[in-house]
């Protein structure tokens, strides 16, 4: 996309006004085998999730609201798009913070999900000026899940009721695996499909879509049907969020469009079912705060299974130092990941007892070279990640 100075001008200026309202936008840490993605409210959170997961595209949807933004994960996997969530109505001045905010991450497309009810057109306006944007919208939220899936491009279908938001959050990493595209469909009326199109999956029991498209994937509630998924898919690596909204979960199914990634719903202050669930995996992000995923059903799988943690309120890694802070001061110790230069890698190292990270030594078995980053793991593998 080529800016004039008019352009260019405008974009510094917006930079500043995100800077100003947000902070400076830096590129943060990953945690080592678990980690939180936190914001203070379900918008900045989901911007957040955006810091973790880079795209040059961005889905706009409705954060207060389910049915438009759910349609929204056929595109977030086609594209490997992050889904942003704003207020349906808003003011000048937040219309022009939003747009800083996706300037500030490097995006270049927009998709708007819904109508002017759902995103106001003000954040359309705004965002105009600076990206390539489009709307995607329908006379209910039945038929602007169709154009969306019009839209993608995509013949195999995962079908979800519109009416409820749960069974939907839990197939986007469905979709993802199986490079399908989520449907939201009445399920009390018979699904009239064009016949270039076909259902791999009907997702939900039959009290909440009567007829049978494809296979059924029905658990007895919610979290029992996101089981089943994860059963299917036997993911490494895992996102967790809470099934009882559907905002946090919906910005961390953008993630689940990366490689082997399941999402598994959260129900209630100590879940056992996600600590059971969290064994053995190559990584977990836990996506939302304490009110949606509470400190104690992490720290239980922390205690577990002797995972790292950190979150994405870290200040990061001082070279003067060569420390990892938190936010409130506190050393990280241990192994921490951080991201690779390949798409879905992380580099690995160590910080010791007083937190400094080490170099050119071995670990526990584990090389490092004179950065500090792990070549040679402790079953005498090269990691190439």
């Amino acid at each position: 996309m080529k800016l004039n100075k008019n352009i260019l001008v405008k974009m510094a200026l917006y930079s500043l006004v995100g800077m100003l309202s947000t902070g400076l936008f830096l590129v943060k840490s990953d945690a080592a085998s678990i980690r939180r993605i936190e914001g203070v409210d379900r918008y900045q959170t989901s911007i957040n999730v955006a810091d973790h997961h880079r795209s040059d595209t961005a889905i706009v949807v409705n954060g207060k609201d389910f049915p438009d933004a759910l349609s929204a994960v056929s595109l977030a996997n086609k594209f490997k798009a992050n889904i942003i969530l704003t207020r349906p109505t808003s003011d000048d001045f937040q219309y022009k913070k939003f747009t800083a905010d996706l300037i500030n991450r490097n995006i270049e497309n927009v998709i708007i999900i819904g109508g002017e009810n759902s995103v106001d057109k003000g954040y359309e306006i705004e965002l105009s000026k600076f990206f390539k944007v489009e709307r995607i919208q329908g006379n209910d939220r039945y038929e602007t899940s169709m154009k969306v899936v019009e839209r993608s491009g995509i013949k195999k279908l995962c079908i979800t009721d519109g009416r409820n938001f749960p069974d939907a959050l839990s197939t986007s990493a469905l979709v993802a695996k199986t490079n399908s595209a989520l449907l939201l469909i009445d399920g009390r009326k018979k699904l009239d499909l064009d016949k270039d199109y076909r259902v791999l999956y009907t997702v939900g029991g039959t009290n909440s879509i009567q007829n049978t498209y494809g296979k059924r994937i029905a658990g007895p509630d919610r979290y029992q049907t996101c089981n089943q998924i994860l059963d299917l898919m036997n993911a490494k690596n895992i996102l967790i969020a809470s099934g009882r909204d559907f905002p946090d979960a919906l910005s961390a199914a953008s993630m689940a469009s990366m490689i082997d990634t399941g999402l598994l719903l959260c129900s209630h202050r100590v879940d056992s079912n996600v600590v059971e669930r969290s064994a053995d995996k190559d990584s977990i992000v836990v996506v939302g705060g304490i009110n949606s995923v509470s400190g104690l059903t992490v720290n239980s799988i922390m205690d577990k299974y002797h995972y790292s943690y950190s979150s994405s309120e870290d200040v990061g890694f001082d070279s003067a130092s060569q420390t990892y802070r938190f936010s409130d001061g506190r050393l990280f110790k241990g192994w921490l990941y951080q991201p690779s230069r390949s798409l879905y890698g992380y580099d690995k190292y160590y910080y010791n007892e007083e937190g400094i990270l080490e170099r050119d030594k071995v670990i526990a078995g584990v090389r490092l070279d004179t950065d500090g980053k792990a070549i040679i793991d402790n079953d005498g593998k090269t990691i190439t990640n």
